[in-house]
């Protein structure tokens, strides 16, 4: 299925770049969500991804108008998509100059632009675990915005948005105390919701941030005595 989509693709990227055809064009948000929707069944083609990669730098490369149109032509989900697809690709590998400043940029600053207060509670969560996942320069401006934005949605969280997001600081590894803190008293009020496995797995995960929070003690005290 994947060999006959690339080559799919492949033709509709040449007519695309050839005659500059993006207004409603609708293959590249079609094979983006198509990829999105494949991760659920551990399916991710790399060629694919790279092909449709060198199709945005390439629009990219024409005019900011071409770059414009690709941004309305995708919905804030199309992007979000998109950005997870380059955390799986670029996960522990950073990504080249041209690739952060042309495509992963302009797409986190077109989704920040009203600091995502289009985006729903899931699309967050996904743009938050895939900023964590992709190493970039600017990465720690964005980590910020996100948790400037998350800290004040925890209320909403339910105990396994709030396990998706100890997942992806443990993929950052970035130290933001006030931000762990919230985080750590939040999942506090679900600590009977967790299973004692998951319970440590967040333990673990936050040990490796030496902590000195009460919070965080607390938490340690209850899963010891749930043992």
């Amino acid at each position: 299925m994947n060999y006959y989509l690339v080559n799919i693709f492949l033709k509709k990227k040449k007519k695309t770049l050839e005659q500059n055809i993006l207004k409603k064009n609708m293959t590249i948000p079609i094979i983006i969500h198509y990829m999105f929707r494949c991760l659920n069944f551990q399916i991710f083609s790399n060629t694919l991804y790279l092909e449709l990669q060198k199709l945005i730098l390439s629009i990219c490369d024409m005019n900011k108008e071409s770059f414009g149109l690709l941004l309305l032509l995708l919905a804030p989900s199309n992007i979000i998509e998109f950005l997870h697809l380059m955390s799986i690709n670029n996960n522990l590998i950073k990504i080249n100059e041209k690739i952060e400043t042309c495509i992963l940029k302009q797409f986190l600053d077109h989704l920040f632009i009203d600091n995502c207060i289009h985006l729903n509670k899931k699309d967050k969560i996904i743009l938050y675990i895939s900023i964590s996942k992709i190493l970039f320069f600017s990465k720690k401006m964005y980590m910020e915005k996100m948790h400037h934005i998350l800290t004040n949605e925890f209320i909403n969280f339910t105990y396994r948005d709030l396990y998706c997001i100890v997942y992806a600081l443990n993929c950052s590894k970035f130290c933001d105390l006030p931000f762990i803190e919230s985080l750590l008293r939040n999942i506090y009020k679900f600590k009977h919701k967790y299973s004692q496995n998951k319970l440590l797995t967040i333990i673990s995960i936050f040990y490796s941030f030496n902590l000195n929070m009460s919070i965080f003690n607390l938490l340690i005290t209850y899963t010891n005595k749930k043992e």
